[in-house]
C-alpha cells in the first residue's frame, strides 16, 4: 500500500504499545506476563493506557500536529472503546507502529487501519482515539 513503509524486521519481542512507550526489549500489555507499569490498573480501558503513559511523562494533547518541542504517541481503540494499538510520531511528522509480532511500519496517522486490514489478518486496530505528548529533551 502507498504510504505504509516497513521498518524493521518481524519480532516478537516487542508490541507497539512498547514501540511508542520507546521500549524494544519487551511486550507491554496490562493483561497477562505482559509488562505494565507498575501501580498501574491492568484494566484494558483507555483511560488505563493514558495512566500507564503517564509514568514516562506522557499527557493528552488536543492535536498530532508535528511539534518540534514534544514527542507524541496516539492510541488507538475499538468500536467499543477498547484500546487496540498505539503509534509514535516521527520527526518528519509520520507515525510508526508495531504491527503485533510482524514489523514495524512507518505511515500517516491516517491510513493505517485500511493497511493493516489490506493484509488480511483479521486484524482490526480501530481509529486514533487519543494523542499524548511529552515535552523533547535533549537526552532521554
Amino acid at each position: 500500500m502507498i504510504g505504509v513503509i516497513a521498518r524493521s524486521p518481524e519480532t516478537p519481542t516487542y508490541n507497539c504499545i512498547a514501540l511508542s512507550a520507546g521500549d524494544d526489549t519487551r511486550w507491554w500489555w496490562p493483561a497477562g506476563d505482559s509488562y505494565w507499569p507498575k501501580g498501574i490498573s491492568k484494566d484494558v480501558t483507555l483511560e488505563v493506557f493514558i495512566q500507564a503513559f503517564s509514568t514516562l511523562d506522557y499527557v493528552p494533547c488536543d492535536n498530532y500536529e508535528l511539534d518540534s518541542c514534544f514527542e507524541k504517541i496516539v492510541i488507538f481503540v475499538d468500536d467499543n472503546g477498547e484500546p487496540t494499538h498505539a503509534a509514535r510520531q516521527l520527526e518528519n511528522g509520520k507515525w510508526i507502529s508495531k504491527l503485533g509480532q510482524y514489523i514495524d511500519v512507518e505511515h500517516e496517522l491516517n491510513i493505517l487501519r485500511d493497511y493493516v486490514l489490506s493484509l488480511d489478518k483479521n486484524t482490526d486496530y480501530g481509529y486514533p482515539a487519543i494523542i499524548l505528548r511529552r515535552p523533547k529533551k535533549l537526552h532521554r
